[in-house]
Formats: C-alpha cells, structure tokens, sequence
C-alpha cells in the first residue's frame, strides 16, 4: 500500500485535487491529478485529464465534488492517506507559515473572508470538509501572502490613517505559493543560481508581479486584494480608487455589482468584450481584442520599472505561470518595452520555451519557467510528518 498526501486547490466553480506518493518523507511521484468543475448544470469530473463522469448538480456544488471524489476514492484500495494540505489564498496579519489546521484555526480564517471574498470561502468549505471526513489525519494549511511577510513595513503601507494600519487595512501580496517554488527550485530547474535581484511575473487567469532580493520577497503588485497591480483576465488591477466612489454615487451601483464588475466584468474579458484568455484573443482580429493586448502588456512593463525601482535595479527576469510559461508572442511584446534595461530576447529560445530565452549580451537574464504550487504545498505537508 502506497502512502499518499492529498492537495486542494478550490475555486468557486472548480476544484483541483493532486495525489502524491510518499516515501521516507520525501515526495516521489504524483500519482493523480483530478480536477472537478461546474459546467451549466452538470459537475464534470476528470482523472489525470480523462473524463470520468458528468454529475446532474442536485445541491451544494462544492459538497458534491468532494462526495463525487469520495465514491472515487473509497475504490482506491491500494492508497493510504496520510495528510491533506490546502492552499489558503489568505492568512491575513498573522498567519506567516503552514499551520495544522484545528477549530481555532478554522475560525480565524474565517474572519479573513471579507479580504478574499473570490476565493477564501470556497477554500474554507473545502477544508472544512476534508476536516469532517478524515478526522484521523493532520490538515495543513499553506498561504499565499506567507511568502510576503518579509516586505518592510514602508512597502506594505498605503495613505490612510495610521488606525487603518493597526485593523490590517495593508498591502499583503498574493500568489505567494508560487514564488516560493519558482524561487526555491530554481537552480534545479535552470543549473543557474537565482539572480540576486529579481522579478518574478506570475502570468495567468490572475497575474502578478514579485521583487525578490536575495531570494526573499521584497514587495509585489498585489496589495490589500487580489483586484490590485496589473489587468487580469477578468479583474481590472489597479484602477483610481476614484471610480469607485463614482460608480456609487452616479451610476447607482450597489457594493454586489461593484464587486460583480471588478473582479468578473473588467481586465482582458470588459477591454476586448470577447474573452478573458489571451490566446483566444491573440488569434483575434479584433482591434478590441489587440487593445486588450496592449494594455495587458503596457501594465507589466509599468509594474517591471516599478518593482525594479524598489529592488534598485535588475540582474533577472522569470516568467512563470500559463501565460508566462507558455506565451512567447506575451515574453516578446513585453521584453521588446524593456530595452532600455538592456533586456535582449533569443527568438528561437524564447519561441522553443527553453528555460534561458535571454542573449548573452542582454543585461538581464531572462528565463521562462514552469510553476507548481501544489508540489511546494505537498513538500510544506511532508514537514509536518
């Protein structure tokens, strides 16, 4: 019998379940990847890419995947769960490393919902299942603004009263989970050393940008929430706080539609009106969809010259992400706006997605690099073992 941890990554409408093997507490292999999402009326279930059943929703969506993943799992004779790890988008003020999740726990994360209102409900729920389920195993909770905690206090700071500080009103930083394994792997990755001051772009569906010094976290573009730093696939970065105000007072919309068009309604999908993925807009003849484009790629440069001011100057530049890994036509549109940092693109590495796609003239190196939050979450588990 094979000793396995399981790790949840749940959204509103999906959820991502990875099975690792352990052994002599070390991850060997994972062995399955499963992914459960609401589709119209249905929940679809996938094995590692394979559809295996569309489910009628009859109740709660989330507590039908987790009972559709238990029918599967009671089959898996040959399996022995150990632990679970989840990743928690939140920990707010204080929590700065995995913790054994216990009722105390539970309930403090639960007051951060109102932080992360996108996420940290339904990564609660399904904690809160596994938590009812397996009560004989240990439950890790992994961060995504623990990785940020090492940011000095001016960089955490925005202009308001200093009470707003002391309630928590701060920038925390998010997709924390996926630096910490760009940055801890990546020599084995690339055989090169982490450049001494570094930026990370995390580049998906919900995209960021990291300053790293001497591999730790300096500052990021996401601030307070996951709204902030530059456009997204359907959120719209930073925007003038401004517009809020006047959205309320003259176009009469009430804080749900508000939240409804921020975070649903704007970045790529509200620009193009076509769609939030950028391949689908690259392919596009749109000029909505090029402008998209070009403003998705005008908002990382901006943050790039931001966060190299705050590092006080470059040595390297990651690409990491869906969008970041994969996208040589995004790689190239944003590092041809970086030549003044004396950036210079290899175009066959860069198109071959080869981990180095800098010259060796360029003064930055520049690198595209997978990321994989559930492998640094299963390693943070196993410390627990």
């Amino acid at each position: 019998m094979k000793d396995v941890i399981l790790i949840a990554n749940a959204g509103s409408s999906s959820l991502k379940i990875s099975i690792f093997e352990i052994q002599n507490k070390q991850v060997k292999d994972k062995i399955y990847n499963i992914f459960l999402e609401k589709n119209d009326n249905k929940i679809l279930c996938y094995i590692n890419k394979k559809q295996e059943s569309a489910t009628d929703i009859k109740d709660d969506a989330i507590e039908m995947m987790i009972d559709l993943f238990e029918d599967w799992w009671k089959k898996q004779e040959n399996l022995n769960l150990i632990a679970t790890g989840h990743r928690i988008v939140h920990g707010g003020k204080n929590f700065n490393k995995p913790v054994i999740v216990n009722e105390k726990v539970s309930e403090d994360l639960r007051v951060l919902i109102p932080l992360n209102p996108l996420h940290q409900p339904y990564n609660l729920q399904v904690l809160d299942l596994f938590l009812q389920k397996y009560k004989e195993i240990v439950h890790i909770a992994c961060f995504d603004t623990s990785f940020h905690f090492t940011n000095p206090p001016i960089t955490k700071a925005f202009g308001l009263p200093k009470k707003y500080y002391a309630k928590g009103i701060i920038r925390y930083g998010f997709h924390g989970l996926s630096y910490k394994y760009v940055s801890s792997h990546f020599k084995e990755m690339t055989k090169e050393d982490l450049p001494i001051k570094t930026i990370i772009a995390h580049l998906g569906s919900g995209s960021s940008l990291c300053a790293i010094k001497n591999g730790l976290s300096l500052t990021s573009s996401m601030g307070f929430s996951v709204l902030d730093g530059v456009m997204m696939g359907t959120r719209t970065g930073n925007i003038d706080p401004g517009i809020v105000l006047y959205l309320i007072d003259h176009e009469k919309m009430t804080t749900k539609e508000i939240t409804e068009l921020l975070y649903k309604k704007s970045g790529l999908l509200g620009i193009s009106g076509e769609s939030s993925d950028i391949r689908t807009l690259l392919a596009s003849n749109s000029p909505d969809a090029k402008f998209a484009i070009d403003l998705f790629v005008y908002r990382i440069v901006l943050e790039i010259g931001k966060l190299t001011a705050a590092l006080e100057g470059i040595d390297g530049l990651i690409f990491t992400a869906g969008v970041g890994q994969n996208s040589a036509v995004i790689r190239e549109m944003i590092s041809a706006k970086l030549s003044w940092l004396g950036i210079k693109i290899d175009d066959t590495k860069n198109q071959k997605n080869e981990h180095l796609i800098s010259t060796e003239s360029s003064k930055v190196k520049v690198f595209a690099v997978p990321t994989n939050e559930e492998l640094i979450i299963a390693e943070e588990v196993i410390k627990f073992l």
